[in-house]
């Protein structure tokens, strides 16, 4: 008798414990559901909009600029639906330039960079790391689409930025910077420019790691190569044949990634 005693308070005290635990929503004693709170339709607009550009962002990074692009596109009406004219939908038109410029289609990436840079500056102000970065992108557009002109105007924006924010440029800047050196004819000034270029596009580029980042191979191939000649133009043989060398690695990647990744 007094062992079902000490067992029946025993189960009474397990009992409370867990009663206690309980929110009277669990409970459901004596009283109404409570309503969840309403969502707010600009919330739910944001969330929609912000799910596209991630799946977006991590297709671009897997190089799969396909469905990157189908998601950047979503992404894109999502924010425009919303009235987002905001950094949201800059952001965007910028991944959806970025896969179109892997994939070498310059003409709709340029146009997309522009309408992103138009946004960004009217959100941050002339002088801002998103400005800059576009217009170093877009230069390198402009210079594979022979808008000569434009790529120079875009060097020497982003240029000034960086300046003003104390800030080192990025390489394909330096790049493109070097190709309008050689065509404005100072072979000396392209070679410092190219030499620079390609040891930070090296450093960038990690040939044991996957994904590849096909962009900044196919810049440092092409910045190499154009280095290469102006290094055999000035007799500079043994220096050529090394950076030769340094890019053989890349160049076996490309071929077994394809141009535009995987």
């Amino acid at each position: 008798m007094a062992r079902r005693s000490v067992s029946a308070l025993l189960l009474c005290g397990a009992a409370c414990i867990v009663l206690s635990s309980c929110s009277p929503r669990q409970l459901n004693i004596g009283k109404e559901e409570a309503p969840l709170p309403m969502v707010s339709q600009q919330w739910k607009e944001q969330n929609e909009w912000l799910e596209h550009q991630q799946d977006g962002d991590f297709f671009l990074y897997i190089q799969r600029f396909d469905r990157a692009e189908q998601s950047f596109k979503t992404a894109i009406k999502k924010a425009e639906d919303a009235r987002f004219r905001d950094a949201r939908l800059a952001r965007s038109q910028t991944g959806l330039a970025r896969a179109y410029l892997n994939r070498n289609e310059f003409d709709d990436a340029l146009r997309l960079y522009t309408k992103a840079l138009e946004i960004k500056k009217k959100a941050y102000g002339e002088n801002h790391y998103d400005v800059a970065d576009i217009l170093t992108e877009r230069a390198y557009a402009n210079l594979a689409l022979f808008h000569t002109e434009d790529a120079r105007s875009d060097v020497q924006q982003a240029k000034l930025i960086y300046r003003n924010l104390k800030s080192q440029s990025l390489p394909e800047l330096d790049f493109v910077d070097a190709a309008l050196e050689v065509q404005s004819g100072n072979d000396r000034d392209a070679e410092t420019k190219f030499k620079s270029a390609l040891q930070q596009l090296l450093s960038q580029i990690k040939l044991h790691r996957y994904p590849q980042p096909t962009k900044s191979m196919r810049i440092a191939r092409d910045c190499g190569d154009r280095y290469i000649s102006i290094l055999e133009a000035h007799g500079k043989k043994s220096e050529a044949d090394r950076c030769r060398q340094n890019l053989k690695p890349i160049s076996e990647w490309l071929i077994i990634l394809g141009e535009t990744g995987v």
